[in-house]
C-alpha cells in the first residue's frame, strides 16, 4: 500500500547565535516612516554613503564624515544632497550645481535643491531602491521618479494610477534596466529606463505589497495583501507566466527577498511570521516566528539575504528588533535589540553595504550601524569539514 510522501520538518531554530561584532554605533540621522506598513526606506550607494528619505527630502549620509565631526568636534550636519557643512566643503550655487563626494572623488551628487524642487512640492517617500546605478522611489497618488545615481538624468515624476504605489523595482534585462511600479490597485507597470517608455501593465490577483527579482533576471517574486506569494516568469522582459503561487500567511505578505544564486526566497508577513523556501521546488525550508506578543509589534517588515558567502537572512520587525540567521543550517538566530527594553523605535528600513561589513538600520530619530563577523562567517565551526 503506498504511504503519503512527508513533507521535510521545518528546521528547528535557537536563538543563540552571534554574527555580529560587539562594537555597534548610532548616528543621530532622522528618517521619515509615510505609511505604517511599507518599511522598505534604506538603500546602500557604497560602502560609506545610505539613502534615506526625511520629509520631502532624499538624503545622502556619508558614515565617514560622523566619524570625522568626532574626532574634530566640529558642527555640522549629516549629508543631505549638499547639505554638508559650508566651512568644510564649500557648496555650490545654482539649480543644477554638482557636489563632488569628499570621500569618492569620482562620484558625483544631484544636488539637494534639484531632489527638493520635485520631491518637496509633488510626493512623499514611500519606497525607494538603489540599483544598476540608478535611484527609483515611490510615493503616494501613484507617483513615482527615477534618478540617474551620478545626478545627469531624473525622469521627473510620472503617474501610474490614482492611489498609492506600494513598492519599486530595478531589473536589468538584456543589458536594458527595466522599472516595475507596484500600485495598490493591483496593477504593475513595467518601464524601460532611461527612456520611461511604458512597456506593459499586468494585473495582480491582489494588491501587490513588495516585489524582488533573481539576480539573473528570469524570475519575480510578489507578496500580497491576501497572504499569498507569486513566483512568475519574466525572462520576456514583462510578466508573463505565473509559475508558483503559495498561501504564506493568514495575514497580509510584507517584505521578500531572493538570496543571490535564485536558490531560495523569502517572505516576510503582517502576523510575525518569516517563511524560507526552496527556489526550486518552493518547499519550505524553514519558519521563523517573532517573540513579540502584541499583534503590531511581532510584524516582520523588510528582509535581506546577505551577498556571498555570508549565508544570512536578515529581516526587521515592526518596532526595535532585527533578526539575523544563518541560513546553512537555519539552526541559529540572532535577535538584536535597537533600543532599552522601557522603549520602543519604529524601524523604517535595513540596508545592507556592498562589501557585507555593515548592517545600516534606519529609525525615526537615529541610525543604528552594525558590523558582521565575517572572519567567523568565513571559517568552519570546527578543525573538519562538517559532511
Amino acid at each position: 500500500m503506498a504511504t503519503k510522501k512527508q513533507r521535510p520538518a521545518a528546521a528547528v531554530v535557537h536563538n543563540n547565535g552571534h554574527f555580529t561584532l560587539t562594537k555597534q554605533e548610532s548616528h543621530a540621522v532622522e528618517t521619515t516612516i509615510q505609511h505604517w506598513q511599507l518599511r522598505h526606506l534604506a538603500s546602500c550607494l557604497s560602502n560609506e554613503i545610505i539613502l534615506l528619505p526625511r520629509h520631502n527630502e532624499l538624503q545622502w549620509v556619508f558614515i565617514a564624515l560622523f566619524f570625522f565631526k568626532k574626532k574634530q568636534k566640529l558642527t555640522m550636519v549629516p549629508f543631505l544632497g549638499t547639505g554638508v557643512d559650508d566651512s568644510i566643503i564649500p557648496r555650490p550655487s545654482g539649480l543644477n550645481a554638482r557636489l563632488n563626494c569628499p570621500l569618492h572623488p569620482c562620484l558625483w551628487m544631484p544636488s539637494r535643491r534639484e531632489i527638493q524642487s520635485e520631491m518637496d512640492q509633488q510626493m512623499n517617500t514611500l519606497d525607494l531602491l538603489f540599483r544598476h546605478g540608478y535611484i527609483a522611489v515611490a510615493g503616494p497618488r501613484g507617483l513615482a521618479m527615477v534618478h540617474k545615481e551620478d545626478g545627469t538624468w531624473q525622469s521627473g515624476v510620472f503617474q501610474t494610477g490614482s492611489v498609492m504605489n506600494n513598492a519599486i523595482c530595478l531589473w536589468m534585462a538584456r543589458d536594458e534596466v527595466r522599472a516595475f511600479v507596484c500600485n495598490n490597485d493591483q496593477s504593475i507597470h513595467v518601464y524601460n529606463v532611461p527612456s520611461m517608455a511604458p512597456i506593459s501593465v499586468f494585473r495582480a490577483p491582489s494588491a501587490v505589497n513588495h516585489i524582488a527579482v533573481t539576480s539573473d533576471g528570469t524570475q519575480m517574486l510578489a507578496t500580497s495583501d491576501t497572504g499569498v506569494a507569486y513566483v512568475y516568469d519574466i525572462h520576456t522582459m514583462t510578466i508573463s507566466v505565473k509559475i508558483q503561487s503559495r498561501l504564506v500567511s493568514d495575514e497580509s505578505c510584507v517584505g521578500c527577498a531572493w538570496n543571490d544564486a535564485g536558490s531560495m526566497f523569502a517572505v516576510t508577513s503582517q502576523n510575525g511570521q518569516v517563511n524560507v523556501y526552496d527556489g526550486q521546488s518552493h518547499t519550505m525550508l524553514c519558519q521563523l516566528s517573532s517573540t513579540e506578543a502584541s499583534a503590531t509589534r511581532r510584524a516582520a517588515r523588510c528582509i535581506m539575504f546577505c551577498r556571498g558567502p555570508l549565508d544570512l537572512l536578515v529581516y526587521s520587525e515592526h518596532v526595535s528588533q532585527i533578526n539575523i540567521v544563518d541560513t546553512r543550517t537555519f539552526d541559529q538566530r540572532q535577535i538584536m535589540r535597537l533600543v532599552p527594553l522601557e522603549m520602543d523605535a519604529h524601524i523604517a528600513g535595513v540596508a545592507l553595504s556592498p562589501n557585507n561589513d555593515s548592517l545600516y538600520v534606519a529609525m525615526e530619530d537615529s541610525m543604528m550601524e552594525l558590523r558582521l563577523d565575517l572572519v567567523s562567517r568565513r571559517q568552519f565551526p570546527s578543525s573538519t569539514i562538517p559532511m
